[in-house]
């Protein structure tokens, strides 16, 4: 559906693994993300800095301006003004 397509889209993870899929078995999958995922859980200063940036995402897609506009504009289009 264009709708999700366009939101994975907008992902960073997403579109990095959109890129590098293939046809894989799920143990094939499962050993290609234990390794990156053991390389960042053992660097504390790794994990320090990703959540410094995901600190900074959050506290800047969610405040109540983004929100309320987002929701203003899906109910606009679900409930037009009479």
């Amino acid at each position: 559906m264009p709708a999700n397509h366009s939101h994975a889209s907008n992902r960073p993870n997403a579109r990095m693994f959109a890129a590098k899929a293939a046809p894989t078995e799920p143990s094939e999958r499962a050993r290609l993300v234990r390794a990156p995922t053991r390389d960042i859980l053992s660097d504390p200063a790794e994990i320090e800095r990703m959540r410094a940036v995901s600190r900074e995402r959050h506290a800047a897609m969610f405040t109540w301006e983004r929100v309320l506009g987002e929701y203003e504009r899906l109910l606009a289009t679900r409930m037009p003004y009479r």
